[in-house]
This record gives C-alpha cells, sequence and structure tokens, in this order.
C-alpha cells in the first residue's frame, strides 16, 4: 500500500507542472486567489507523508486493515478529484452560462455545499487513517512477514 501512495504523491508532483489555473474564493469582501499547483504540490506531499508512515508501520511488521487503507485512499483521491472536476473553469462556465445575477448565485451557493460536503469527506478519512494506525498499534504484529 506503501507503494501505492508513492507513486501518487510522485504522480501529484508531476502533475503539478502542467496544471494552469487557480481557485478563486470569495470570502465576503476579500478575495483570495490561490494557484492549483500550489495545492497539487501540497496534496503530493501529503501522499508523500502518508507513504512514509505506511513504509514506517511496514517495517516494524504493524498489520494495517485493507479495507480501511483502501477505504482512506479512494475517498482521498475521488475526493479531492472531484473538487478539480467541480472547480475546473470549464465546469464553471457550463453551469454559470446565461444566467441571472440571481440564478448565479444559487448555482455557486450549490457548488459551494458540493465543496463543503467534499471537505468534510475527505477529512473523515484522514480520520480513518488515524483509526488505521491506532488499531495498528492495539493489534499484535503479523507473524511470517518478510
Amino acid at each position: 500500500m506503501a507503494k501505492i501512495y508513492g507513486i501518487t504523491a510522485l504522480s501529484l508532483l508531476i502533475i503539478s507542472f502542467f496544471i494552469p489555473g487557480s481557485f478563486d474564493i470569495a470570502l465576503h469582501d476579500s478575495y483570495v486567489i490561490i494557484s492549483k499547483s500550489q495545492i497539487t504540490v501540497i496534496f503530493a506531499l501529503l501522499f508523500a507523508f502518508f507513504t512514509l508512515i505506511l513504509w514506517i508501520l511496514e517495517r516494524n511488521l504493524k498489520q494495517l486493515s485493507p479495507i480501511l487503507n483502501w477505504l482512506h485512499f479512494g475517498l482521498t483521491v475521488g475526493g479531492i478529484l472531484i473538487m478539480e472536476v467541480i472547480t475546473s473553469h470549464s465546469i464553471m462556465q457550463i453551469f454559470l452560462v446565461e444566467f441571472s445575477t440571481d440564478e448565479i448565485n444559487k448555482q455557486e451557493i450549490w457548488i459551494n455545499e458540493w465543496l463543503s460536503f467534499l471537505i468534510v469527506v475527505v477529512l473523515f478519512s484522514q480520520v480513518l487513517f488515524i483509526f488505521n494506525i491506532l488499531r495498528a498499534f492495539i493489534l499484535k504484529p503479523k507473524h511470517g512477514s518478510n
């Protein structure tokens, strides 16, 4: 599993060089612009951190739950990919073409609600990861591993 996280981290790092655009976040009277490539590098570092943790646990013969590992990986990667699709400018233009100001505001609220839900899902998957690590320390080490 550590190899999958490592490959994901390396892939995200390579992809970060080719991602154009930015996230434009309107917060009341402020407007925040964050480069998508910077966010991708942050996610690559996060997956590198997961790789290190899993590698250390595997070297110390700790038994992680494969179901929790795959659930954590799927929810994290899936949530990030869906957030990327929702926030891409081409998708945003499809939702916001030829609408009145009130309709655009309703669409933006819908998009913000989905993004909020996805952020909660990704954060929940991190709790699963921590739970899986704690579970590995409580259980006995696996026997007969290399």
